[in-house]
């Protein structure tokens, strides 16, 4: 049934709000009809019940809804549409067609590798086949749960749970699934009596010193490399991809913008750093020194573009395995075992927080996105440190 009632605009324009009834549960269906200016009432009334007539014939065949009524259809038909498409997605079709390609995209090459290594792994032999939104919390523990019962190391375990992470949260934010189960998975911890491998120590002062005067004793381009690792706490695959024109001279600064990497199957090529942003590091007037010579001796050979090359008439960077080589076989001869160049970034980063430089610049230097990763990964308590803790909490109640 439908009534009519003439009303104003604010501007007061006539017009004539036509309402229908759906009964007694459903609000009514009203629409708003402007008559023609000049119109006579007959003609007004005739076009009117036109109007009254077409709506209703509407309303009876669920043509037309309330704007609330329209907005709960369109909602419900994206829930609906997602889980269809939800059903068709498997874990491994996800990660395939969608999440690796857009790794690819943004990733180096290496962590696409180790992706595709973890995944093929320990991911997709338990959840492969399973419909995306169908994973729960327990399945993905049981994934953490097998890596650490293989005894695997435990930033192994943190890596894939950040992966299972990853992969989830990019299919909530497709709508694939209504929440990201690794929301309720436990974040894996290390065991008490886990022990750090010993490339992930810091060495004190006096260690690195005496790294520092053990290198003199080796090939012009290793005691070098070695400086500017000590210098800069810079990654061994920047390290390997300096080019001269990186170097600035007068301010005893290097611009690192790109790494040397190896994806598997395939050879080194360059790429952009981790974060995929440039930074500038110093280095000290000996690493100076070093890079100075070294180019010298390199032009009284050939001028290369890379700093640090195999041989100066082919001008083949040398490659990060081989920077990792001749620093652990450096250790070993003066009795550091597990020293890798990682452990040269890590007292680089350690020496510098406890000398006072503040964790964002020193996170800056690093290349890392976030400083809170600085402070968890590379800063390490010494006993002069601990010591002086104390002291100064002494000193701040005033005790001696």
């Amino acid at each position: 049934m439908a009534t009519t009632i003439l009303k104003k605009t604010k501007s007061g324009k006539d017009f004539i709000e036509i309402r229908v009834s759906r009964g007694r549960d459903l609000p009514p269906i009203c629409r708003r009809w402007y008559p023609p200016e000049g119109w006579s009432k007959r003609a007004v009334q005739r076009q009117l019940d036109k109007e009254v007539a077409e709506l209703e014939r509407q309303v009876r065949e669920g043509k037309v809804t309330t704007r609330r009524e329209q907005k709960a259809k369109e909602a419900a038909e994206a829930a609906a549409k997602a889980e269809l498409e939800a059903r068709t997605y498997t874990v491994e079709r996800f990660v395939r067609e969608l999440w690796l390609p857009e790794k690819m995209q943004t990733c180096a090459a290496s962590t696409v590798d180790l992706h595709q290594r973890n995944l093929r792994n320990w991911v997709l032999p338990v959840i492969g086949d399973i419909r995306i939104d169908q994973v729960t919390p327990p399945m993905l523990s049981k994934i953490i749960l097998d890596v650490q019962q293989a005894g695997r190391k435990a930033s192994t375990t943190l890596n894939i749970y950040h992966l299972l992470n990853n992969i989830f949260a990019a299919a909530e934010f497709q709508e694939l699934i209504s929440t990201n189960p690794v929301r309720r998975v436990k974040k894996p911890q290390p065991k008490k009596d886990d022990v750090r491998p010993d490339s992930e120590k810091a060495l004190t002062a006096e260690q690195l010193k005496i790294v520092l005067t053990a290198s003199e004793e080796m090939p012009l381009i290793y005691t070098t490399i070695i400086r500017v690792l000590a210098d800069t706490g810079i990654r061994r695959g920047e390290c390997a991809a300096i080019q001269w024109t990186d170097i600035d001279w007068e301010s005893g600064s290097i611009n690192i913008d790109k790494q040397l990497v190896q994806a598997k199957g395939e050879g080194y090529h360059l790429a952009n750093t981790k974060t995929g942003k440039p930074r500038t590091v110093y280095l000290s007037k000996e690493g100076l020194h070093l890079l100075q010579r070294l180019r010298q001796e390199q032009m009284d050979v050939c001028l290369c573009v890379y700093a640090f090359v195999w041989d100066p008439l082919v001008g083949k960077p040398i490659s990060p395995n081989t920077v990792t080589e001749k620093v652990e076989s450096l250790g070993s001869r003066i009795g550091i075992p597990g020293l890798h160049p990682h452990t040269l970034r890590h007292t680089w980063a350690s020496l510098a927080v406890q000398s006072g430089a503040d964790v964002a610049s020193v996170a800056a230097a690093l290349g890392h996105s976030k400083p809170t990763m600085t402070l968890t990964r590379y800063t390490h308590a010494s006993a002069d440190g601990a010591k002086n803790a104390a002291q100064k909490f002494r000193a701040a109640m005033g005790e001696d």
